[in-house]
């Protein structure tokens, strides 16, 4: 058993809710530019595909945020622990959902050319600001990739890197 807690969880959630604001911003932009009174759908194919496949990768790193915070709450109150199977599925998904997040986010900074995305505009700043919160320890694509990795490769040794609390 590892003790744990949701702490981790929450810079994850906060840096979802960003990446929905960017995209958020994105959709914000791309609807102003259409001509006032087109009967048309807003953006090609392209766009629009760009569009919901980020917000699936968004959506689904929430998801996967939601479940890992409700079962480590249910071990936490049964346990007053973490099962290391638990602490390990955690972990891989703070990989996995700091990519979702970084993979969306790139895709539509490259489609935005030098438009909504820019340094100088509030959804850029953003953008560096959510690229700069994956590198914190709890959300690091390495670090939760790396401990987890030791938990698989070590199932005898004891945990040997504190879980952030």
């Amino acid at each position: 058993m590892i003790i744990g807690s949701t702490a981790p969880f929450s810079q994850s959630s906060v840096l979802v809710g960003a990446a929905r604001g960017i995209i958020e911003d994105f959709i914000t932009f791309h609807q102003d530019q259409q001509p006032e009174g087109e009967d048309r759908p807003v953006g090609g194919e392209h766009l629009q595909i760009l569009v919901g496949t980020c917000w699936s990768e968004i959506d689904a790193a929430w998801q996967l945020i939601q479940s890992d915070v409700n079962i480590t709450e249910a071990c936490l109150k049964r346990d007053k622990s973490i099962p290391r199977h638990v602490a390990i599925r955690n972990r891989a998904h703070n990989t996995l959902t700091t990519k979702l997040i970084l993979s969306a986010l790139d895709r539509l900074y490259g489609a935005s050319g030098s438009s909504i995305l820019s340094e100088k505009s509030p959804s850029g700043r953003l953008y560096q600001d959510v690229k700069a919160g994956t590198q914190h320890v709890a959300v690091n694509q390495t670090s939760g990739a790396r401990d987890a990795g030791f938990m698989l490769l070590n199932p005898d040794m004891p945990w040997s890197y504190p879980l952030p609390s």
